[in-house]
This record gives C-alpha cells, structure tokens and sequence, in this order.
C-alpha cells in the first residue's frame, strides 16, 4: 500500500487545492512550465518511486539538475496541458548551414547540407527517407549503448520532437565499409553538453530497408515458407542423423530452417533413452514446462485424462491452444514402435488457409473474425483461451481488404479441445440467417476441415523406434491412425519449446551461416562498436 499512499499524496486533496491561493497555482505553474518530463520528477523527500525516471535514462541528462518541489494536482494538470498543445504544434524544418564540409562526401543531395527531419540516404541507388528519430533512436553508440550488456542508456521518449539530422555517407577507409555519420540538432542533452554524433554502417541502414520492404508494416520477420500438399512433401520431407543434429551446428541449422519453411522435420538414430528428449531440446533452448511436465509419455491408458493416450483415432489439430501462449514446437520420440496401426498424419494449415483466401475470400474472413473458445477443464485444471482460427499479422490496410492482404502468423485448429462458444457469440446467433456469423463460421469451418482432411493434403508416415518427430505447432496439424495396444506397446516422449526460444537459436545459427540479413548487420555493428571499430 506504500505506493498507492505515495501516489495519493503526490496529487493532494480537492480540500488542500481549494486553500491553495491563485498566486501561488501561477508560481508553481511556472516552475513547471519548462517541460513535462521534469514536472514527473517528484523530491526524495516525498518519495518514493512514483515518477522517478529510470537510472539508464539518466546518463544522457544534465549533471547539474535543480532539485524539484513535491508534485501537486495543479501542477501536474498544468504540465500535462502543456505538453498536449506542444505535442500538437507543428514542428518547422531546421535548415542551417552545416558546420563545415566532410571530406569525401559522396552524393548528398542539395537538401542534406542543412538539418532536417527526414533527411535522404542513397541506397543501392535510390533515395530513401530516413526519419530522424528513428536515426537518433537507432543510434548503437557506447554513450546511448552500454557495450557490456548491450541495453540502451536512454528512452525513446527523450528524443525531443524537432530533432533535426544533418547527413553524411562516407566511403570506407582501405577499401573498408562505408557508413553514415548524422550530426544531431535539438538532440537529447549530454551530461558534458558536447556535441553528439551517430555513425551507422550504411550495410545497416540497407538491410533495415529491405527488412521494412519485406514486412510492409509487420513488426517481425515473416517465415519463408513452402505451402505443402502430400506430393510436395514427398519431395520436401527434412531427415537428420541425431549424431549430426547434436554435434554440427551446421545440421541444427538445417532443421530449423526446415521447420521455418515447412513446420515439418525428422531426426533418425535417436538413442533408446527416454532421457535423450532433453537433451535434444535443450540443444536449442529450455523446454517448455507445462502441467504435463518437462517431458511426458504417450501411452496406451484405459483412464487417459487425454484423447491422445488412447489407442482410438486421432483427428488433425493442435496441442494447448486452451493457453495464452500455446509451444511453437512439438517433439515426439518413438521409443516403442510394436503394435499395429498408429501411423502418424499430418497436414499443411497454412496452406489450406490460403487457398481459402484465394478460393472463398469470405470463408477466410470467417475464420480470420470469427472468435473460437479452447478449454481444458480435467484432472484439477481448468484452462480456457478464446482465439480466431487465422490469426494474421498486423497491416497499415483496415476491413477486410486489410483481412484479405495480412499475412498469416499462425493458425489455431484443435476439435478435441473446443469449448462452448462464448455468450456473445450466442448472442449474435439469435439473428437472422443473412447476417448470422455463427452460421457464416460453420460454413467456413467445414469448408477449412475438408481441405485440411483431403487425402491429397494430407502426408502420413509410420514412427519407428529411434525416430524423433519435430514440427511447428502453430501451423502443422498432427493426427494419428488407431492402433491395437493389445498386440504391442507403442510409446512415444513427448516435449515442448516455445517460439522465443526458437527464434532466437534460429537468429544466432543466421549470424554464423547467413551474411546478408538484418541480425546480422545489427550484430556486426554492435561487436564493430565494442571493438571500437567505429568510433563514437
């Protein structure tokens, strides 16, 4: 409770305020009319944290600070419209006279020779606006970067609003790397009030280019994926040597990038060991942990808790969409492979998502909408989660042409683990079938369920013992035929790994075996900056 009374003190009574004399409203009005960040700077001696800026924000502010007096409502109301009209004022260009020519400039246009907003970089021939906020944001320098942990020393929200950039592309020293030096104007203060610089690798600037060409308003990098059908796995299908897999990064990287681009991978020659699961998904990263533990058993139980330990046919879906954040990927290890029956399915969700979207435009806008509940309600747990079947990524397009145009992200399809529909849902049902979405959803339901359940779409294969499974469980359906757990036992270890975890082996391995790409651009800059390559 000790915030909740810092806070309520911070702001005072209406009784207090009413005392309060209007000569002294307009004294404390003044001291904060120098900026709203200040004015959220409360004393030590009324405390507490609320409002105290964060410690990394710090080294780019002035050494000598006056101490502020205790907040008040007045105050803080004051300010706060302060800042509102300021942000609302329209920000003029600066255009002043560079302080000096670089030596061997190359190509600046004539509007570079002044500070600017949006000042032009050429890449790969073409002229191409850089926001200077994002420069200035961008800026990896060890005063705005601290080169031990790599976390940056300010927030965004300090960058003022008329910064203005000056721009110069300098080529590379011995043939070396060009880069771009930015001279700021109106930047965030230094502790010693010199003059700060930027210098970014124009290799950066480039790859954050393409990066924002490719995504076109997505916030994170797409999977190249190949669409699949059984005749294309055929062909497609990724087999590794677990020997391989575990000692050559070379080979990991290979399968995560099966699994980026199909969802679908194999390892072969895993050790008869139920204990060799975690070491095969900790050599990307720490297993998710769930209710059914680190590692779990498929098995054959005539009191299962779960469809899938019985030795019944199991229809395609996907695993804990009853969760916020349902695991990226699945393994399964067949440890006991005897009885007869119990051949694996699986099928491309993606790719029946979108021949939705080209085929039956309004079936993939039913799924994309359309909210669908999971649960999970057994064994002293009950957990519940709503999602739309497609769930795309963001775009700058709105309605359903923006619905139509998104890419996929995942997809969430799981029939054993659906639950009632929410109340709202029930709701919209009661109107007429013309506009019934309920309905609209059925249609596009069974229209996604045939195409997911066609025998062309669909690619089985028989686990043997010392076959481990891996795929995406955000995008491919698993399923399994009915086996006779009388004739035979059939195990398999079962394991989890989240998408974090995924990406981030993934981005590390593109360091080391992709040269053109983002990560690796950024990384480069980093290690360049820590080894003083370039100076700050």
């Amino acid at each position: 409770m000790r915030n909740v009374g810092s806070v309520r003190a911070h702001w005072g009574s209406s009784q207090q305020l009413k005392q309060q004399s209007s000569a002294e409203q307009r004294a404390d009005n003044a001291k904060y009319n120098t900026g709203f960040n200040a004015s959220l700077h409360p004393s030590a001696e009324h405390g507490g944290d609320v409002g105290k800026p964060a410690q990394m924000s710090s080294t780019l502010r002035p050494e000598k600070e006056q101490k502020q007096p205790a907040l008040s409502s007045v105050n803080l109301d004051s300010a706060l419209q302060k800042l509102l009209l300021d942000l609302g004022k329209k920000q003029e260009p600066f255009m002043l006279k560079p302080q000096g020519e670089p030596l061997q400039v190359r190509r600046d246009p004539p509007s570079q020779r002044g500070f600017i907003k949006r000042p032009d970089i050429e890449i790969d021939g073409e002229s191409v606006k850089f926001d200077s906020v994002f420069l200035r944001d961008a800026c990896r320098c060890a005063r705005c970067v601290d080169p031990s942990t790599t976390q940056k020393l300010f927030s965004t929200s300090d960058i003022p609003l008329d910064i203005a950039a000056q721009v110069m592309v300098y080529p590379g020293h011995d043939e070396g790397e060009s880069y771009v030096q930015v001279v700021w104007q109106n930047d965030i203060p230094t502790p010693d009030g010199t003059q700060h610089t930027s210098q970014f690798p124009l290799s950066y600037l480039k790859a954050v280019y393409k990066q924002m060409e490719k995504l076109s308003g997505v916030s994170e990098d797409l999977p190249d994926r190949l669409l699949w059908t059984r005749d294309v796995m055929d062909k497609h299908s990724s087999w590794t040597q677990y020997k391989d897999y575990m000692e050559k990064d070379g080979q990991l990287w290979k399968v995560l990038e099966d699994l980026n681009r199909t969802g679908l991978a194999f390892l072969q020659g895993v050790p008869d060991d139920e204990n060799a699961m975690n070491e095969i998904v900790q050599r990307i990263g720490t297993i998710r942990d769930t209710f059914y533990g680190l590692t779990w058993n498929v098995r054959s139980d005539p009191n299962a808790k779960n469809v899938a330990y019985t030795q019944d046919y199991l229809g395609l879906h996907m695993d804990l969409l009853y969760m916020t954040n349902p695991p990226h990927l699945q393994f399964l290890h067949s440890l006991r492979a005897r009885s007869p029956g119990g051949t694996s399915l699986f099928s491309d969700s993606v790719y029946a998502a979108e021949m939705l979207r080209e085929k039956a435009p309004k079936y993939f806008v039913a799924l994309a909408t359309f909210p669908v509940t999971y649960h999970y309600a057994n064994a002293g747990h009950y957990y519940r989660y709503t999602r739309p079947t497609i769930e795309l990524y963001p775009t700058r397009t709105k309605g359903e042409a923006g619905l139509l145009s998104a890419p996929i992200k995942c997809i969430n399809w799981s029939p054993p683990f659906q639950g009632p529909f929410t109340e709202r849902v029930s709701h919209l049902s009661a109107k007429d079938d013309a506009g019934n979405v309920l309905r609209e959803y059925l249609k596009a339901a069974k229209a996604f369920s045939w195409l997911l359940n066609s025998p062309e779409n669909v690619w089985k294969y028989r686990l043997q013992e010392g076959d481990l499974v891996i795929f995406d469980n955000r995008r491919t359906l698993h399923a399994r035929e009915a086996f006779d757990a009388s004739a035979g036992e059939r195990w398999l270890k079962g394991a989890y790994l989240d998408d974090d975890v995924y990406r981030s082996k993934l981005r590390e391995l593109r360091l080391n075996f992709v040269q053109e790409s983002y990560d690796h651009s950024l990384r480069a800059w980093e290690r360049s900056v820590q080894d003083a390559k370039i100076p700050s």
